[in-house]
């Protein structure tokens, strides 16, 4: 396990969540006209860091896992393949599926 790349990519994580927390915030704080440019622009920026937040975790997994998958290759089910092939088991990913999962 590269203690420098998992620290790395865990900073990445980090800023995507601070990044979207600060259009968070300011959709929450300041008064706009709903459905206003203002609004549009900050819900897509803060979906966008969001979006961002997760492949970052995901490339986080995949570091601190060895899945050893390349970049372009990292998804939650690809993580979870190479855990199974590797015969290891991931709370991280047995939580993403749970609640990725539609429940009636």
């Amino acid at each position: 396990m590269n203690v420098a790349q998992i620290n790395s990519v865990r900073a990445r994580t980090d800023q995507k969540l601070q990044y979207a927390i600060v259009h968070l915030d300011e959709l929450k704080n300041h008064p706009f006209p709903r459905y206003s440019v203002f609004e549009m622009a900050h819900q897509e920026s803060y979906l966008y860091h969001l979006l961002g937040a997760i492949d970052a975790f995901l490339a986080e997994l995949n570091e601190y896992y060895e899945c050893n998958l390349p970049q372009e290759s990292i998804s939650l089910g690809n993580i979870r393949k190479a855990l199974e092939k590797k015969e290891r088991k991931s709370e991280e990913i047995k939580e993403l599926f749970s609640e990725a999962t539609f429940k009636n």
